[in-house]
C-alpha cells in the first residue's frame, strides 16, 4: 500500500484477475455448443475443451487443454493435447500452433478466448487429426507385465507344436570305437558262426563297443521325456487352440461389421456429394422461377393486387439470387 492509495503492482494484479475472468466467461459462452467446457480441478486456471472429430474411420472425442498462465492476460494461453495426436497446427509436444489470436498475442485477445478457441477447434473438425504410431519402448514395464500376451500366430501355433518334438542329438555323446580288440581274436570260423547268428552279433557288439548301451539308453530316455513333456503341454495347446478358433470367430465378425459400416458410410457421404448437392439447388432454383413465372402471370391477369405482387415477387426473386450465389460458392470451394 503507497500513501496515495493501492499500489501499482496490486493494481495491475487486480486488472489481470478481471481480464482473466472476462476470458473465462467468453470461453465458457461457447459451452454445449460447439464445445464443451470442463475446468480440470488439478489444476488451477486449466480447462478441458472437448468436442467430437473423426479420428482414423470413426467419431470419437478429442480434448484440448487452456492453461491460464499467472501472467495472464500479459501472457499468451497455452494450449495444447496429448501428445498422442498428429496434426499440421501441433508440434512434436503436443503444443498448438498456428492458432488466429494466439500467434502473435495480444492482451486486448482475452476477451476473445472463446472466439479463437472455437477457431482451434474449427482446425481439428475441418482437418481431422492422426494418431502417432506406438513405441514399445514407450510401453511402461508395469503395463506389459500386468496384461495377458497376445495369442501366437497360426504360423507361430504351429512351430510352437513341433519345437517340443524335436529331438536334439548334440546332446547325446556316441562313442564309436575306432578298432575292435575282441574281432581281432576270432577265429574265421567264430566269425562265420557270429554272422550267422543275429542275437550274437547284438551281444558281441553291446560287449565291445563302448558307451552303445549308454547311447541307447539315453536316447530312450531322452524320447520318453519328450513324450512326457508333449503329454504335459496338451491341456495348454488344447486350450490355446480354442482361443485362436474364438479369435478367428470374433475378426470375422468384426469384418464382417465394418464391411457393413464402410457401405453406409458411402451412402452417406454420396447424399452430401457436390454433385447431388448441385442437382439439389438446381431443382430449388427452378421451383423459385416457376414460382415467380406464376406470380407475373397472376398480375397481368389481375387476379393480384400490385402490392402484394411486389412483396411476393421481391421475396421470390431474393431466394431465386440466393441460391445461385449458394451454387456458385460451392463449386468454387
Amino acid at each position: 500500500m503507497s500513501w496515495f492509495g493501492v499500489s501499482k503492482s496490486s493494481k495491475n494484479k487486480h486488472a489481470q484477475e478481471k481480464a482473466k475472468k472476462r476470458a473465462i466467461q467468453s470461453l465458457m459462452g461457447y459451452h454445449g455448443h460447439q464445445f464443451s467446457v470442463y475446468q480440470v480441478a488439478a489444476q488451477k486456471n486449466s480447462y478441458r475443451i472437448a468436442f467430437k472429430t473423426t479420428i482414423g474411420r470413426s467419431v470419437s472425442e478429442m480434448s484440448l487443454y487452456v492453461l491460464l498462465d499467472e501472467q495472464f492476460p500479459d501472457v499468451a494461453p497455452r494450449l495444447y493435447c496429448e501428445s498422442k495426436y498428429s496434426h499440421p497446427n501441433l508440434d512434436n509436444n503436443g503444443n498448438l500452433i498456428g492458432v488466429n489470436g494466439v500467434s502473435p498475442w495480444s492482451a486486448h485477445n482475452a476477451d476473445n478466448l472463446g472466439g479463437i478457441i472455437a477457431s482451434a477447434v474449427q482446425k481439428f473438425v475441418a482437418c481431422p487429426p492422426t494418431l502417432k504410431a506406438q513405441r514399445a519402448s514407450y510401453v511402461p514395464v508395469a503395463a506389459v507385465a500386468s496384461t495377458k500376451p497376445p495369442p501366437p500366430s497360426y504360423q507361430e501355433h504351429q512351430q510352437l507344436k513341433k519345437q517340443a518334438s524335436v529331438l536334439d542329438m548334440s546332446t547325446i555323446q556316441i562313442s564309436v570305437p575306432k578298432h575292435i580288440d575282441n574281432l581281432d581274436k576270432l577265429s574265421p570260423q567264430e566269425i562265420d558262426e557270429l554272422v550267422d547268428n543275429d542275437g550274437a552279433i547284438e551281444q558281441f557288439a553291446y560287449d565291445v563297443a563302448s558307451g552303445l548301451r549308454e547311447m541307447r539308453q539315453s536316447q530312450q530316455s531322452e524320447v520318453l521325456r519328450i513324450a512326457r513333456n508333449n503329454v504335459s503341454k496338451k491341456e495348454e495347446l488344447s486350450t490355446t487352440d480354442e482361443e485362436i478358433q474364438k479369435l478367428r470367430e470374433e475378426i470375422a465378425t468384426l469384418t464382417s461389421l465394418y464391411s457393413d459400416l464402410q457401405q453406409r458410410h458411402e451412402k452417406q457421404l454420396q447424399k452430401f456429394s457436390k454433385q447431388r448437392l448441385n442437382q439439389e439447388l438446381e431443382k430449388e432454383i427452378a421451383a423459385s422461377e416457376s414460382k415467380t413465372k406464376a406470380l407475373r402471370e397472376q398480375f397481368d391477369e389481375a387476379d393480384i393486387a400490385p402490392v402484394p405482387f411486389i412483396k411476393k415477387y421481391v421475396k421470390e426473386r431474393t431466394n431465386y439470387h440466393l441460391l445461385h450465389i449458394k451454387k456458385e460458392k460451392m463449386n468454387i470451394v
